[in-house]
């Protein structure tokens, strides 16, 4: 089955300079939102790339504290209409800091770093991927217990 993807995302403070890319083509940014649909089948792994900040320039820091930072934000997910929980959209993206081949990787929907973003839609129809976005439902999901 095909199923209608929508993302919607925030770009705060970027001024045009940080851009976000799904294979090669822009997702532009209106009034600081962006918005980008496509039709997909389940389980379907989506990337992105984000480019254009400068690590030196794009964050204002007033002693230890990030007072301004430039950075896109994941704010809304749906498939066919239907919403995973908040939690989802807040933990599930991962971000290849610097590139795929690079060690760093976060869990957030918050992107305020060049590199690539891994949106991987498990299940095989709609019901499992909304009963996956359930596992996200523990604040601690993503971290190692030793």
């Amino acid at each position: 089955m095909i199923y209608d993807l929508r993302l919607e995302f925030s770009f705060l403070h970027t001024n045009d300079k940080m851009k976000l890319y799904v294979d090669n083509e822009e997702i532009p940014s209106n009034n600081g939102k962006g918005v980008y649909c496509q039709k997909i089948s389940l389980p379907h792994a989506l990337w992105l790339r984000i480019a254009g900040k400068n690590e030196d320039k794009d964050t204002i820091l007033d002693k230890d504290i990030i007072v301004k930072d430039r950075h896109i934000r994941l704010i809304n997910i749906s498939l066919n209409g239907v919403r995973p929980p908040t939690n989802f959209i807040r933990k599930w993206p991962l971000l290849h800091v610097g590139g795929r081949n690079r060690n760093q990787k976060i869990y957030s929907h918050y992107w305020g770093f060049n590199g690539e973003v891994e949106l991987d839609f498990q299940g095989n129809d709609l019901v499992s991927w909304l009963m996956k976005t359930n596992e996200f439902r523990d604040d601690h999901w993503h971290k190692n217990s030793y």
